[in-house]
């Protein structure tokens, strides 16, 4: 009985070490250019006022921390708070002075 548990722990840890193996690494110039797209649209989201694309990532109930404090905010709330910013500010351009960066370690 011995030699079979010691045989099914060697079989288990063989299939499991194959398993870690054979994963295979992510696309980080894929990922980098989907967070540098995504701050593109951000970009553009402030110089058109598109409220919409900018609160269509969030949850209805969005949860933040802030001055150490933890809150809680509807998707409704959101939508209202980033439509004032925008209708009362005016962008005019926006200037890079780096190219956008997305690293990963």
């Amino acid at each position: 009985m011995k030699f079979n548990l010691n045989f099914l722990k060697l079989i288990l840890a063989v299939f499991t070490m194959t398993l870690i193996g054979c994963h295979s690494s992510p696309d980080f110039e894929k990922l980098e250019s989907e967070i540098l797209d995504f701050h593109k649209a951000f970009i553009n989201d402030h110089l058109n006022k598109n409220v919409e694309h900018f609160v269509q990532g969030y949850h209805d109930d969005y949860i933040f921390v802030s001055e150490g404090e933890i809150r809680k905010t509807a998707k409704k709330e959101l939508r209202s708070s980033f439509s004032d910013y925008l209708n009362n500010t005016t962008f005019t351009a926006y200037k890079k002075e780096k190219r956008g960066q997305a690293k990963f370690f």
